[in-house]
């Protein structure tokens, strides 16, 4: 099935629904959680910048490279093999798999669609969730366009 944006995003939802569900954690892992637009860049910032000892000069690289969004990979359904596109992005379940410990993880999927390990509280890795909603997020997408985001 294929869930469409309004801006015409197309996502692969089994890769939201099953690789993501299997993806492999690890007790050092970190995952920030929260709907889009609500605040999660600039808190991948600073939760990278605490866990590396707030190295300047290394958060100079690309935001989505040191703190990987997830499920990003599931965006660019058709679009994976264009080189536009960051490896961070196209293979995003890969990408993050490879960063050394400790690894920051963002994602804006569902609770339903989290790491099985992460819900079942077998590893020991941290989760820490942006609560925040608003019109931002309303115009983004909403439950009726993207069901992957609901409330």
């Amino acid at each position: 099935m294929e869930l469409i944006f309004k801006q015409a995003l197309k996502i692969d939802e089994d890769v939201i629904k099953i690789k993501v569900k299997k993806y492999q954690i690890r007790n050092s892992d970190v995952f920030l959680l929260g709907y889009p637009k609500s605040g999660t860049t600039w808190a991948q910032e600073l939760i990278w910048l605490i866990l590396n000892d707030l190295n300047y000069d290394g958060a100079k690289a690309f935001v989505d490279e040191r703190v990987p969004v997830l499920e990003m990979c599931a965006y660019w359904k058709g679009d994976a093999q264009s080189n536009a596109i960051p490896e961070c992005h196209k293979n995003s379940m890969e990408f993050a798999y490879k960063l050394k410990d400790p690894r920051c993880i963002k994602t804006h999927s569902r609770w339903e669609y989290l790491p099985d390990e992460l819900l079942n509280d077998t590893k020991n890795s941290k989760m820490m969730a942006l609560v925040i909603t608003g019109i931002t997020y309303y115009t983004f997408g909403t439950a009726e366009t993207n069901p992957i985001f609901s409330l």
